[in-house]
């Protein structure tokens, strides 16, 4: 009776060892079988990536079958998913694997026809004046401005930056050296695509923000009401237009003082998830331009 006993709670145990590894590396993944009998991974992403995730989704089932991937859209499925996406190199994730498949850059923006828009015009951006105009400085005080009045015009102008340690302005603080809790002005709550709302109630508004939420992807124009701003002294004409832009940050001309960040993967060991994810960064590219977004380097 009792070799009997053992070996019925040695099954057990076994049992249960096993179903924990199973769903260590299955977490995020619907298994809720429907008629085909698929398995639906979510994916936590800001809306600036979900256009072309979304276009890479579609791609990658058409041809992959018995699995789904889908975007996280309700609080349930972004504490349940299965992949982050990653807006940084320097993204902190909990996730055992990152891989990055795209890149961006991140541009100044202000309100056309605005108060800003006149103010930010006289002035070339370069770093140094990108961090005047947009970062508190301790050993510049308010009675000494710069000699080239940089420091004059920032403070004439109100900086909306993001909330969120993982938002688009967190990641611009940190190619300037400078700190998310650094920004001049006032935070915003939610997305990032919220920054641009902002300046349209503010004339003398001013924000950075992903080239494709500054930018229509159909149109390939500045979205309605944004005015998109040069970090060069050449560039002005190349924001003008999406397509001229990506021309311009791939040809690395005066790029030093752009901020052109990786997108990627954050995911466990997990073979459906691998798949995938090695899928987007072998044939994801042929979408960046498109989604205004430049292949990975």
């Amino acid at each position: 009776m009792n070799r009997h006993l053992t070996h019925i709670l040695s099954a057990l145990a076994l049992s249960l060892a096993t179903a924990t590894v199973w769903a260590d590396n299955n977490r995020g993944a619907d298994n809720n079988a429907s008629a085909n009998n698929t398995t639906t991974y979510y994916i936590n992403a800001p809306r600036f990536v979900r256009p072309i995730l979304s276009q890479w989704i579609s791609d990658y089932e058409q041809s992959h079958g018995g699995v789904r991937f889908a975007i996280a859209k309700t609080a349930e499925t972004r504490q349940n998913s299965a992949l982050d996406i990653l807006t940084s190199e320097s993204e902190p994730t909990s996730r055992s694997h990152k891989t990055f498949v795209a890149r961006y850059a991140i541009l100044p923006a202000v309100a056309k026809g605005s108060v800003a828009e006149q103010i930010v015009r006289k002035h070339n951006l370069n770093s140094k004046r990108i961090k005047a105009l947009f970062f508190l400085k301790d050993d510049i005080s308010e009675n000494e401005p710069e000699p080239d009045g940089t420091d004059k015009a920032a403070r004439q102008l109100t900086v909306y930056s993001a909330m969120s340690a993982n938002s688009i302005t967190a990641a611009f603080a940190r190619f300037y050296s400078e700190d998310a809790g650094s920004y001049r002005g006032k935070k915003i709550a939610g997305d990032d695509a919220f920054l641009n709302q902002a300046l349209a109630k503010d004339t003398k508004g001013i924000t950075v923000n992903a080239v494709s939420n500054l930018f229509d992807i159909d149109s390939r124009q500045p979205v309605n009401g944004i005015s998109v701003v040069a970090v060069d002294k050449d560039g002005q004409e190349a924001v003008s237009n999406l397509d001229k832009l990506l021309t311009a940050l791939q040809s690395g001309s005066n790029n030093k003082d752009v901020d052109i960040e990786k997108i990627g993967f954050g995911y466990q060991d997990n073979k459906d998830l691998s798949d995938f994810v090695n899928w987007v960064a072998t044939n994801g590219s042929r979408y960046t331009q498109r989604f205004g977004f430049l292949p990975v380097k």
